[in-house]
């Protein structure tokens, strides 16, 4: 082979310290080395393009760095049986991706003299070799995807058990209270065996365990048939509410009589259920209800590959890119700003999004292709030997990445709830966009609400607009808020929502506590409207989803006759307003997850509080913590106070001040200091910013940080004011659109999917399946999105 000058430490990284390696992907689209062509791994950045849409001929044009390492992966052959999937995990043994499913081909190039090179010379072929060994930056930003994070709680750390008895023989163990003989639960406290609750697969239970616990306060319990001479079982506590584990777990069963020794497993551990539930979930065939359905492909019908616990993502981008205003506003970007961009795309905002939107509008991942069917236990030998048609999808790794960093929940592996990562989501794009001065497309789903009070006492009146992009229905029934109906009709959510309810409240204009008519109406209409039917309750301090068959609106949905022109109408008196004052108020809390945490059971004031705890960061981390602040006194307690400015009269939102961030200058010393030593101009500058001028700690990061680790705010670029959104002046009339289903029975586990409507056809969006389905589950879904009517 030619030799070439460019094969210099000029243009090959030879130290991969504390270096990212994106060797898996493109960094411009979802091409990968599976493909036929591979991609091209850039030896100065480490970061892979791919050939077939000319990205790594434009990033050595951009660069000037022409060496690159192809890297193509090429199925193996292999003999006998694939490997089954025991587990829910994936790169783990049992379960998916343990093994490297490919053999690695790997050739030498540089573009500048468009000639292959001997990857074999002393210099270079180490650098090869350590970059194939090298796990890569998708590799080390995954975390055990489908596995439970199953620890040792506080609860079996400081189990007691000096008030323990011996159980029976196990084959005459039953349940104290009635005569279920199968999934049992011995409390690991005092020895109390009682029945659980009902499992998926037709497991009898009456929740007797719960019911224990909750005259005892004992919380760890065993699952009887779960234990083997092994050490392990399905072990529970009430009070974490979680699966965990007992590093003393034989101990403890022996000073209840059992000896772990002799047992035979018998039952099935929740983790082998929940790994039932998601096999017929999201293995194999695309079913729904036993049917099995048509896939379609091409551009918009792009399947997004499940990333572990990524399910509520999908769902949620599916819906939201299907909207032309949200999609075509990041597609049509696509071109344009990888060519001017200079940042890491993995970095950058408009990379992932104007990427994920190319992979999903283009079609070029969604072409039919065969496969055999995934297998596992619950196949027979005939399905075993079936074949599947499936498409590429996308890998929205480097996408989910980018928007949960920084994020506690959702930068983690674990399940999430769709609902709050929609909101989510939309806040982050408002974010962004604004600071680039652009539309924001998310605007599309809001609308103005106007709260009218009535006192009933002096017939004064106050009106209070209130901003926002979801409708959050109840399901009850009006005769018992505690009942959880098996039938409700979505009318009557709305209904409730917008009848007149009685609270109690000060009234400015007769000086004393007064009863209040509370009635909300519309201000506006958005082009998309969100309804979500809160699912999740607690019932018996035990997180439930309530599986209520909920009768849609399909078509024709009117909003038209409650919305109103907003303020005080001609023959009303308004309540007196005695201008800003400063007074103390209790701290802020989000009223859509206060509205949520109520829901799902919490008392108002301990909701308050553990939203305050986890600043508004959302309803699941206010009641992860409320459970463990139970005993707490303050949960009892009054909110902590702050100043603000308020309107007087009792019904206006507080006016807070404006805040205003003042910017740090840049200390011009210390500045040509950085400059002195050969530091990156601009990295200085932003370095010294981001440490208020203290020279020695920007200095330390710059030299332990290299460009592409860089995390400084970024600033405002120039470019016009926002457009502000003008509200779409059409009557509220509605056609569910689009929607968001969790399946299974258990808030824990489960699976979320979305069907969207296209044309007469309803689709399936099944994480990487995508299907025509007859027949949409309206009534049990969680998220709907209803389109104004033309």
């Amino acid at each position: 082979m030619a030799a070439c000058h460019h094969l210099t430490q000029e243009f090959v990284k030879d130290n991969f310290h504390n270096t990212l390696i994106y060797k898996d992907e493109c960094m411009r689209c979802y091409n990968n080395p599976e493909g036929e062509n591979g991609i091209n791994l850039c030896l100065k950045t480490l970061q892979g393009f791919c050939t077939d849409e000319g990205h790594s001929q434009q990033h050595f044009e951009k660069t000037g760095n022409p060496i690159v390492l192809n890297i193509k992966k090429i199925p193996k052959l292999v003999d006998g049986e694939p490997q089954k999937i025991t587990k829910l995990a994936i790169g783990k043994e049992g379960g998916g991706g343990i093994d490297d499913p490919f053999d690695t081909v790997t050739s030498l190039h540089c573009l500048a003299c468009n000639i292959e090179l001997d990857k074999t010379g002393a210099f270079i072929a180490p650098i090869i070799d350590s970059i194939l060994l090298s796990k890569s930056a998708f590799f080390e930003s995954q975390v055990g995807e489908w596995e439970q994070d199953i620890k040792e709680c506080e609860c079996v750390k400081n189990l007691d058990q000096s008030e323990c008895q011996k159980i029976a023989s196990k084959s005459l163990a039953s349940c104290g209270e009635c005569d279920l003989k199968a999934n049992l639960w011995l409390c690991m406290i005092c020895g109390h065996l009682g029945c659980g609750r009902q499992q998926y697969g037709g497991l009898d239970g009456n929740s007797h365990a719960i019911a224990h616990f909750e005259s005892t306060s004992h919380p760890v319990v065993c699952k009887m048939g779960t234990i083997t001479p092994q050490g392990t079982a399905s072990l529970y506590c009430y009070k974490c509410n979680d699966d965990i584990f007992d590093s003393k777990l034989g101990e403890h069963l022996q000073n209840l009589g059992i000896d772990m020794g002799l047992q035979t497993k018998t039952e099935k551990t929740l983790t082998e259920i929940n790994l039932e539930l998601n096999l017929s979930l999201t293995l194999s065939k695309a079913v729904e209800e036993g049917r099995v359905l048509t896939p379609i492909f091409g551009p918009g019908n792009t399947g997004m590959i499940n990333l572990g616990n990524s399910c509520y993502l999908n769902s949620v981008i599916q819906v939201l890119f299907s909207y032309d205003r949200i999609g075509n506003h990041f597609y049509n970007m696509y071109e344009d700003h990888h060519k001017v961009c200079d940042k890491l795309t993995t970095e950058c905002y408009d990379c992932q999004l104007s990427k994920l939107a190319h992979g999903l509008k283009s079609g070029k991942y969604s072409e039919r292709k065969e496969q055999p069917v995934p297998q596992h236990d619950q196949q027979t030998e005939e399905e075993k030997k079936q074949m599947e048609v499936y498409q590429d999808g996308i890998r929205p790794q480097s996408f989910k990445n980018l928007i949960g960093k920084g994020h506690e929940e959702f930068s983690s592996g674990r399940q999430q709830d769709s609902q709050e990562y929609l909101q989510y989501f939309m806040e982050v794009i408002e974010k962004e966009e604004v600071k680039r001065g652009r539309e924001n497309p998310c605007q599309m789903f809001n609308f103005g609400l106007e709260h009218r009070y009535e006192c009933q006492a002096c017939k004064g009146v106050a009106y209070i607009p209130e901003k926002t992009n979801q409708l959050n229905l109840l399901i009850m029934k009006d005769s018992d808020e505690e009942m959880i109906p098996e039938e409700e009709e979505m009318k009557n959510g709305l209904e409730r929502f917008l009848s007149d309810e009685a609270i109690e409240k000060d009234c400015p204009g007769c000086s004393g506590k007064q009863t209040f008519l509370r009635r909300t109406r519309f201000l506006n209409f958005p082009e998309v409207m969100i309804v979500v039917a809160q699912r999740f309750t607690f019932q018996n301090w035990t997180p439930t989803k309530i599986n209520t068959s909920l009768k849609v609106i399909l078509d024709d949905l009117d909003l038209t006759p409650y919305k109103v022109s907003g303020g005080v109408q001609e023959g009303e008196t308004a309540l007196p307003d005695g201008g800003e004052v400063e007074v103390e108020v209790d701290v802020e809390i989000n009223q859509d997850q206060l509205n949520q945490c109520l829901m799902m059971g919490l008392p108002e004031l301990a909701a308050k509080h553990a939203l305050h705890s986890t600043g508004n960061s959302g309803a699941d981390a206010a009641v992860t913590w409320y459970f463990s602040n139970m005993e707490n006194p303050v949960i009892n307690g009054p909110l902590p106070k702050e100043k603000k400015m308020v309107k007087q009269g009792g019904f206006a939102a507080p006016v807070e001040e404006e805040k205003v961030e003042e910017a740090v200058s840049v200390d011009e010393g210390s500045f040509s200091m950085l400059a002195g030593m050969g530091m990156d101009p601009e990295r200085s500058r932003k370095a010294l910013i981001k440490f208020n001028n203290n020279l020695e700690q920007a200095l330390d990061y710059i030299t332990s940080h290299g460009p592409e680790e860089d995390e400084f705010e970024e600033e405002k670029q120039d470019g016009p004011e926002a457009k502000e959104w003008i509200v779409d002046p059409r009557p509220g009339v509605y056609d569910l659109n689009a929607f968001i289903t969790h399946l299974g029975n258990s808030i824990h586990s489960g699976h979320y999917v979305a069907h969207i409507k296209k044309g007469e056809d309803w689709v399936l969006y099944n994480d990487n399946k995508v299907v025509i389905t007859s027949d949409p589950p309206h009534d049990k879904a969680f998220v709907y999105f209803y389109k104004k009517k033309d």
